[in-house]
């Protein structure tokens, strides 16, 4: 995913450079990188930008935690993990990210409000390289 050859990481962001590895976590940065996608699921349904994928995986988990939009973090990892899943080849990702993705499934479904969803994420180790 992050290989200095892949061609497109994020649109708008250069990953190859060090300088502007803060934008990779750009809001508009990843809107326009969703944008891309569904331009290319146009042309093809079955179309997967595969560098996205970690971006997403960040971006819902942002949405749970950050921001607190937890039913929108649900629908969109459900999506993520229910396509990605299927349709990348294993080698292309980690077990260890494989595995996050659906952790964070399991707990975002299994949240039904109350104890916040920090507390759903008691215990998970977020620290781990997922890529």
């Amino acid at each position: 995913v992050d290989s200095p050859q892949a061609v497109v990481s994020i649109v708008s962001v250069d990953h190859r450079v060090p300088s502007q590895f803060l934008q990779l976590l750009n809001p508009l940065a990843f809107v326009l990188s969703e944008i891309f996608e569904f331009a290319l699921r146009c042309d093809d349904p079955h179309a997967l930008c595969e560098s996205l994928q970690p971006f997403k995986y960040a971006f819902a988990l942002h949405k749970a935690c950050e921001v607190g939009d937890v039913e929108s973090a649900k629908k969109y990892i459900k999506i993520l993990s229910s396509g990605f899943l299927k349709a990348v080849p294993s080698n292309r990702f980690s077990e260890h990210f494989r595995n996050h993705l659906r952790d964070l499934e399991q707990r975002i479904s299994g949240f039904e409000g109350g104890e916040g969803f920090k507390g759903v994420m008691k215990g998970a180790d977020l620290t781990k390289k997922a890529v």
